[in-house]
Formats: structure tokens, C-alpha cells, sequence
């Protein structure tokens, strides 16, 4: 499943000139895709040590009803190929700087 494909689709019908489509698209991005994409945007803060207080502020509420809401939730993270390719390549490019590094320091004498 790719999400921003997904998402894509959604939006491009809400957008649309097919009024049943974009009725139907609008209700399914209201129910089904912003409480996810909340519920994402509010763990990737997390894990990345944001406090409750800037989550809040950002998304326009409360600290307390942020952390009412998400403290305890088990937050989903679906998969996203997207990020996987950017980790992966970061992932490479730290393992080659760390080679090339330990190549200068220690030369083997052949």
C-alpha cells in the first residue's frame, strides 16, 4: 500500500468536479485518513523528544488534551516505502563514512 499514492488519489477527487466523488473522498479523508495522519505526525514528534507543550501549540490545541488523546494510545505508523529508501540510503552513506574513515586511520600494509 503505498500512502501517498493514497493520499493523493483522496485529495485529487475532493478537489474534483465530480460532486458524489468528491463528497465520498472528503468523508474518508475526515474519518479515515486525518485521525492517522494525526496520530502519525504526533509519534514521529514524540520519538523524536518533542515535549506535549510544542505538539500542542503546533497542532492549535491544548498540551493537556494532546496528551489526553495520544499519551496512552498505541500510535500506528504505517508503512511508508518513502521513508524506508531515505533511511536505507543514510543508512549506506554511514557505513561508507565510517570505512573510508577506518581505511585512513589504520593502512594495511600488503
Amino acid at each position: 500500500m503505498d500512502v501517498r499514492r493514497d493520499l493523493n488519489r483522496i485529495i485529487d477527487d475532493v478537489l474534483g468536479d465530480d460532486p458524489r466523488a468528491a463528497l465520498i473522498a472528503c468523508a474518508r479523508l475526515a474519518d479515515d485518513e486525518l485521525p492517522w495522519l494525526e496520530q502519525r505526525v504526533v509519534a514521529l514528534a514524540r520519538r523524536e523528544g518533542w515535549n506535549w507543550a510544542r505538539i500542542g501549540r503546533l497542532l492549535r490545541r491544548t498540551r493537556q488534551s494532546v496528551r489526553q488523546r495520544f499519551d496512552n494510545a498505541q500510535l500506528a505508523m504505517r508503512h511508508d516505502p518513502h521513508l524506508d529508501y531515505h533511511r536505507s540510503e543514510a543508512g549506506f552513506a554511514n557505513l561508507r563514512r565510517d570505512f573510508e574513515r577506518a581505511a585512513d586511520d589504520d593502512p594495511v600494509a600488503w
